[in-house]
């Protein structure tokens, strides 16, 4: 199955809760921008070319929201949360992948106060692959 050789995947947060929690956990409360969703991006570690992949889903993500209208933001701040050694267990939790590295958040939702998570229920996670 060559899903599981993918130099990336994304961990997509969908619960206002939760995405208030991991942004506490950082250093800056407003790091995800009042989104209703964020796409947490991480690339496999090892060639530059992981990473380059791993740049070219982020971006065609961000080309998407935008031309529908999506607000969209970036931000590498979660980064150093997920890639800091002392939550290993976070990682666990949220399903991370071993050999991953956290490359930044893509932060979306809609202005006018339109409520993207209302479209979702269920899981508190997605990874798409």
């Amino acid at each position: 199955n060559g899903v599981r050789n993918e130099a990336w995947f994304m961990l997509f947060v969908y619960r206002k809760s939760i995405i208030n929690e991991l942004a506490a956990i950082g250093e800056n409360p407003n790091m995800f921008k009042g989104a209703n969703v964020v796409a947490i991006a991480f690339g496999k570690k090892g060639d530059i070319s992981n990473l380059v992949d791993t740049s070219f889903a982020i971006n065609n993500m961000m080309n998407v929201a935008s031309e529908n209208d999506i607000d969209v933001y970036f931000s590498d701040e979660i980064a150093k949360v997920f890639n800091d050694p002392s939550y290993e267990k976070l990682k666990e939790v949220c399903g991370v992948k071993e050999g991953y590295v956290c490359i930044g958040s893509i932060s979306l939702g809609y202005a006018l106060d339109y409520k993207l998570e209302d479209k979702f229920s269920g899981d508190v996670f997605s990874i798409i692959l």
